[in-house]
């Protein structure tokens, strides 16, 4: 598998290929030597039983009669099930299109949304907005963010800090404060995400936002719509629309976009043929302003300790605060006086000055221009945001607003997020195809490996509702979850599968007394590695410890489905396998 989902799933597989190898061969060399040993005397020649029991051997004999009550309830059960095989199937297939049907409203996440322990704030300030301006601005976020709203410090935030100009296309209007909360007892991050962010909405004149820090590195924001054309004044065009979308969209905070409205800028146009005919050339004059507005290297200087530093030389601030400073500046001509000396023209007799806007920072990707636009998330799910804004984005197309030469798609964590999608389809589909051949080898046949992956789709609708009901949404965790609830319930299958064909070819019962007896017989078995399952994901479900809840929507995917699958399974898939077995592969039924 490719993509950052691969890289996740390779270590996944690792851990499980060698934990099911060593777990195989515990089960073929210690645990028959540990039953030689350990022999349980309940079975031994002799055995009688005390007429007192302590507490823990009470209780195994009482779960034990309820088993016993149970295997006599799912024999009545299965014989009912193959008399009445159309409403059995039936409700299987209705709880698969259930399953179907509900999926749509769980939503979908790169990762499942949890407390991290930190945020990160993102401000920007006006264009042209000088170093120290940009500073005030960040005390005045680092205010808000170390105090309550009553004035008093807040025991919430352990640590903060503020940088500004940072990263590859930092610039000094834009800065950043890093968060780290409290490890003690407190909101959760989602609550103090909220409350910050209305505080921080009140300072006039940045725009600002608050998320997560992402762990996989790129944007901390999860919504990321990119622009492209080859003409930046096009999409320059494009983008207020785009924007308005964003702004429209219920769930889509925190908008941010990299169109840089210029900063201020003094642009210095020659008149070239007046600067002819006076004997100036550009080069003269550039050779002039530059030294005078961004300096000069005219010496270097040298510390104690051996370091070097530049001596910059250039006019100082108030020498050079209007165009009309600079206009008094004389350039040399080639031209000469009486005295034969070189004649001195003023900058302002061959140049103008205009003020005006600049871009200071330009995007491109694919040889094209590129505004890209980043916005947080609070209340939905990145599935249902992006699937809005796309249909919206789709619809300005429509109606001729967006060209159809620029391309405006998704970038980002959404755009990992359809990559991943697509090598989980190509992971289930390889599962189920390694499954039907380890099955189809087991049992030489290709028609029972059909009944026992019956149990797959019969385990999604359970995975389905314990998502919904404890409010977790699709991520890549409960793909993982996916992935190992298909080789977990085909066990049950397996069970009761392999048990009714060894009755049928070795002791030669009827199908359906076979299937009855297998039932009784592999009740237990079933039972007790499902149990089992439940029991070592419970501390997962329950998101106990730092980070659980990034691990609990796995889990809980797995418990549903493990839930589901073995009521399910014990009753569809008798009914499935007299239907199947019924019939060969010309149609024509089988009697037995």
């Amino acid at each position: 598998m490719g993509g950052i989902i691969g890289r996740m799933f390779f270590s996944f597989g690792i851990v499980v290929a060698f934990a099911v190898v060593i777990s195989l061969l515990v089960a073929f060399t210690l645990d028959p030597m540990l039953s030689s040993i350990w022999p349980d005397p309940e079975h031994q020649p002799g055995y009688q039983k005390p007429t007192r029991r302590g507490l823990i051997m009470s209780s195994v004999d009482w779960f034990n009669n309820q088993l016993a009550r149970l295997e006599v309830f799912y024999s009545k059960a299965i014989v009912w099930a193959l008399d009445h095989k159309k409403t059995v199937m039936a409700t299987g297939a209705a709880s698969f299109a259930l399953a179907i049907s509900l999926y749509g409203l769980l939503g979908g996440e790169m990762m499942p949304e949890f407390d991290r322990g930190d945020l990160r704030v993102t401000f920007k300030t006006e264009p042209g907005a000088s170093l120290s301006a940009t500073r005030a601005k960040a005390i005045e976020v680092e205010e808000i963010v170390s105090t309550r709203l009553d004035g008093t410090p807040n025991p919430e935030i352990e640590v903060y800090f503020s940088t500004i100009g940072t990263g590859m296309l930092g610039s000094i209007n834009e800065g950043q404060t890093y968060i780290k909360l409290s490890d003690g007892k407190r909101r959760h991050s989602r609550q103090i995400r909220r409350e910050l962010r209305d505080r921080l909405a009140a300072i006039p004149g940045i725009e600002v936002g608050i998320g997560e820090v992402q762990d996989m590195g790129g944007s901390d924001s999860p919504i990321e719509i990119a622009i492209l054309h080859p003409d930046r004044r096009v999409i320059e065009q494009v983008e207020p629309h785009v924007r308005a979308v964003f702004e429209q969209t219920s769930g889509v905070v925190d908008i941010f976009s990299t169109r840089d409205s210029g900063r201020p800028e003094v642009r210095l146009e020659i008149d070239r043929k007046r600067a002819s005919d006076l004997g100036v050339s550009p080069m003269a004059v550039a050779n002039v302003v530059r030294p005078m507005v961004d300096g000069i290297d005219v010496a270097k200087f040298e510390d104690i300790s051996g370091e070097q530093y530049n001596v910059r030389l250039r006019l100082a601030d108030q020498g050079r605060a209007t165009a009309s400073q600079l206009a008094a500046l004389t350039v040399p001509s080639t031209k000469k006086d009486a005295d034969d000396n070189n004649i001195k023209i003023k900058i302002s007799n061959i140049a103008t000055f205009e003020e005006g806007l600049a871009p200071a920072r330009l995007e491109r990707r694919r040889m094209q221009s590129q505004i890209t636009l980043r916005a947080n998330k609070e209340g939905k799910t990145l599935n249902e945001v992006t699937a809005e804004l796309n249909q919206a984005i789709d619809r300005l197309k429509a109606d001729g607003v967006i060209p159809h030469d620029v391309t405006v798609g998704a970038e980002g964590t959404a755009k990992h997020q359809e990559e991943a999608l697509g090598y989980m389809i190509q992971a289930i589909l390889l599962a189920v195809f390694f499954i039907f051949f380890v099955l189809s080898s087991q049992f030489e046949s290709f028609k029972l490996p059909f009944v026992i992956m019956l149990t797959i789709p019969l385990s999604m609708v359970g995975m389905v509702l314990m998502l919904l009901v404890m409010g977790n949404s699709s991520s890549m965790m409960t793909q993982i979850g996916f992935i190992m609830l298909m080789g977990l319930v085909t066990k049950n299958g397996v069970l009761l599968a392999d048990r009714a064909l060894q009755m049928m070819r070795e002791d030669g019962l009827p199908r359906r007394q076979a299937l009855i007896e297998a039932g009784k017989t592999r009740l237990r078995p079933i039972l007790m590695t499902s149990l089992a399952v439940i029991g070592g994901m419970l501390p997962l479900f329950l998101a106990i410890g730092s980070g659980a809840e990034m691990r609990a929507p796995m889990a809980r995917a797995v418990i549903g489905g493990i839930m589901t699958s073995t009521v399910l399974t014990l009753i569809v898939i008798p009914v499935f396998f007299e239907i199947v077995d019924g019939f060969s592969f010309k149609g024509k039924k089988k009697k037995h």
